[in-house]
C-alpha cells in the first residue's frame, strides 16, 4: 500500500486525459455540424441565384430571337 498515492495519481491523470479527449471530440463534432448547416444554406442560396440567372439568360435569348426574327422579315 506504499504506492497507493502513485496509483491514484496515474488513474487520475488517465481519467483526465480521456475526459479531455472526449470533450474535444464532442466540441469538434458540434462545430462540424454548424459548419455543415452553413454550407447547406450557402448551397441553397447559390442554387437560387443560378436559377435566377438561368431564367434571365432564357429571357435574353428569347428577346434576341425576336429581334432577329423581326429583322429578317
Amino acid at each position: 500500500m506504499e504506492n497507493l498515492g502513485l496509483i491514484v495519481a496515474l488513474l487520475g491523470s488517465a481519467f483526465t486525459i480521456v475526459a479531455a479527449m472526449i470533450a474535444m471530440m464532442l466540441w469538434v463534432r458540434s462545430e462540424a455540424n454548424v459548419d455543415r448547416r452553413d454550407i447547406v444554406n450557402l448551397i441553397v442560396a447559390i442554387k437560387e441565384d443560378v436559377h435566377a440567372i438561368q431564367l434571365e439568360v432564357k429571357n435574353f435569348h428569347g428577346r434576341l430571337c425576336d429581334i432577329e426574327a423581326r429583322r429578317k422579315t
